[in-house]
């Protein structure tokens, strides 16, 4: 019997002695190698690819990290500079100086209804004062007149001797109406405003603290004076014109 006979025979004596209920031994096989030359698990990335769920699940914590980080960010910028701001106020701070209005005079009208128009000085019937051009509103004066004029004169306080609008100028004193003292201060008032804003000279008797606070009392006064009533008296003047400040 040759060797190859013999092998035959085993292998069939094998087959022949096979247990049914025997249990089959596993055996693991390593899977195939592809056409280039790499399996299944090389071909697998080195680094596993996140799982979409845990990928959106850090894009949230991280959206809201620096959420928070912004908003912190902003409060403390904020606290910042409200405390700068509270620090600056008060050390800034400081009180105003009561100003008696002009520190220097430019022109005057003299001292005479005469003098005055040899100066070029006209008449203010507002501020019933000759007042040069340089600090008379004709515009702002001329608007108030027809807005809350005519109004009464008179010589004496009980009203017997009336005064003519032309006569106004050379007349050193005269009583009026309450109502002309009220129009007087605010536009008074009002002069004083434009001077500020535009730099304008401004006449010397507007231009007082004194005269504001006056004015101001005479406003808010609790006791309420009918405009019609003859109870004020105005003395002529001759204005200088000044700067504001």
């Amino acid at each position: 019997m040759s060797a190859s006979d013999s092998s035959i025979q085993s292998s069939s004596e094998s087959l022949n002695h096979f247990e049914p209920n025997a249990t089959l031994q596993s055996y693991e096989f390593e899977p195939a190698l592809a056409r280039d030359g790499l399996s299944d698990l090389e071909k697998r990335p080195f680094v596993e690819e996140p799982h979409p769920t845990r990928l959106l699940t850090g894009f949230t914590c991280g959206c809201y990290s620096l959420l928070l980080f912004y908003i912190v960010g902003t409060i403390l910028i904020i606290a910042s500079i409200l405390t700068q701001h509270i620090n600056l106020s008060k050390s800034e701070v400081q009180d105003w100086p009561e100003v008696q209005g002009g520190s220097q005079m430019i022109v005057d009208c003299g001292s005479n209804p005469d003098e005055a128009k040899s100066k070029g000085c006209v008449w203010d019937l507002m501020n019933f004062a000759w007042t040069h051009p340089l600090c008379y509103n004709r515009a702002e004066s001329e608007d108030w007149i027809e807005t809350y004029g005519p109004w009464k004169w008179y010589l004496d306080s009980n009203a017997t001797q009336p005064v003519a609008d032309e006569d106004l100028p050379y007349t050193d004193a005269v009583y009026t109406e309450y109502g002309y003292h009220v129009e007087h201060c605010l536009y008074s008032l009002n002069l004083l405003i434009l001077a500020a804003t535009s730099g304008h000279l401004i006449a010397d008797e507007t231009s007082p603290l004194a005269h504001t606070h006056h004015c101001s009392r005479s406003l808010v006064h609790p006791d309420y004076v009918p405009y019609e009533q003859i109870s004020t008296k105005i003395y002529l003047l001759y204005m200088r014109c000044m700067t504001l400040t």
